[in-house]
């Protein structure tokens, strides 16, 4: 194997540029600090190219890779929007083979601190997967968007402004999306990474001792059956990671006949204590069977802090009022666009289908009805 200078494949990639006469439009470095590479053929006149100023986590480079040509190739972007739009899809994915029991790790699009073990790992728990570059000249108009700009008539003049605003105010409307977007995912890191540098530490599952139990202990849990009905629902520590549930026919006498054992265990969560039922995959707040209180007794210690839970909340809240957004408009834009042609091809054939259907059965009944007439008259 060979290496090529960087120079040396420029130059040759460069002269079946566009820029040349030749075919090629865009180059993809998807690999470690080719930032000096892109330059170089940038310098030689392809038009547009994509880097990497720094390392790069491989994974990250995938999902980046396939989201640019996915919105290229399926959703017909522009380089620079495509762009953003990978960035935005590497930053909403976890890393793949993550830990489900402690928090879901994120790329970040930083540069990765190679001194960490693993490299790019933060205390937050995210990973810090490089950073992208975007090599492009100013990028040039589309037929449709030059035969506007040359019109020399006044309504071409017109529609070549019209189209030239709502080109900038969808450009800031996205840009705007992101940033939020971008800014409620930041918001929701740091207050993931505030919990995790509280109850770093902090073994899981918590042990009896830390709970202040024994075993042969009853707890009353707090159990919803069927999405809406809460029951309490009593068990006797065997040990902190497993209880006996009592009998309980009255909700259903096959399955809770008889006392059966259960697999949980004692977490901590953004509400404090809660018990995880492993069997069931389901949380429940609980509290000892003497007790009167529906908090265990250390889960004020231990509870997040009141601002980082009111944090944490905002954003998700946030965040569902954007869901809610999203989904309002694309109503509105099912209202506005399809709805019509829906009526234009669908509804206004069947009208006059059933319009003709209803005039034929008219005109056969006043028919059947003279002839019946002339009959009875003869």
């Amino acid at each position: 194997m060979v290496a090529v200078p960087p120079n040396k494949l420029a130059d040759l990639l460069g002269a079946v540029s566009t820029a040349r006469g030749g075919p090629l439009e865009l180059v993809f470095l998807n690999g470690c600090s080719t930032e000096d590479l892109g330059l170089a053929l940038r310098a030689a006149g392809i038009p547009e190219v994509l880097c990497w100023s720094t390392p790069v986590e491989h994974s990250a480079a995938a999902i980046f890779s396939k989201a640019f040509f996915d919105a290229k190739e399926k959703d017909g972007m522009r380089t620079a929007a495509a762009f953003e739009h990978a960035k935005l899809a590497v930053e909403q994915i976890p890393k793949p083979g993550n830990d489900s029991s402690r928090f879901v790790p994120k790329y970040l699009l930083e540069p990765p601190d190679l001194g960490s073990n693993p490299p790019g790992l933060t205390l937050s728990g995210s990973f810090q997967a490089g950073v992208p570059k975007l090599l492009i000249a100013d990028e040039p108009l589309s037929n449709a968007e030059t035969a506007n700009s040359a019109a020399t008539t006044c309504f071409g003049a017109l529609a070549s402004a019209a189209a030239a605003l709502a080109h900038l105010a969808s450009r800031a409307v996205g840009q705007a999306a992101t940033k939020l977007v971008g800014l409620l995912m930041h918001a929701d890191g740091q207050a993931k990474a505030l919990l995790q540098q509280r109850y770093f530490g902090r073994t899981l599952p918590l042990t009896l001792e830390e709970l202040r139990l024994n075993v042969g202990d009853t707890i009353l849990c707090d159990v919803t059956m069927d999405w809406w009905q809460s029951v309490e629902w009593r068990a006797t520590l065997v040990s902190n990671r497993n209880v006996e549930w009592d009998a309980r026919p009255d909700i259903d006498a096959q399955l809770y006949a008889q006392p059966y054992q259960g697999h949980v265990r004692f977490v901590l969560t953004l509400d404090g204590q809660m018990l995880y039922d492993e069997d069931e995959r389901l949380y429940y707040s609980w509290r000892r069977a003497d007790s009167a209180s529906h908090r265990p007794a250390t889960a004020g210690a231990d509870a997040p802090p009141t601002t980082l839970r009111v944090v944490a909340y905002i954003v998700r809240g946030v965040t569902l009022l954007l869901l809610l957004a999203a989904l309002l408009w694309t109503l509105h834009a099912l209202v506005l666009y399809v709805l019509p042609l829906a009526w234009t091809f669908v509804c206004r054939p069947l009208t006059s289908c059933c319009t003709a259907l209803v005039g034929i059965v008219a005109y056969s009944s006043v028919r059947v009805a003279y002839r019946e007439m002339v009959g009875v008259g003869a």
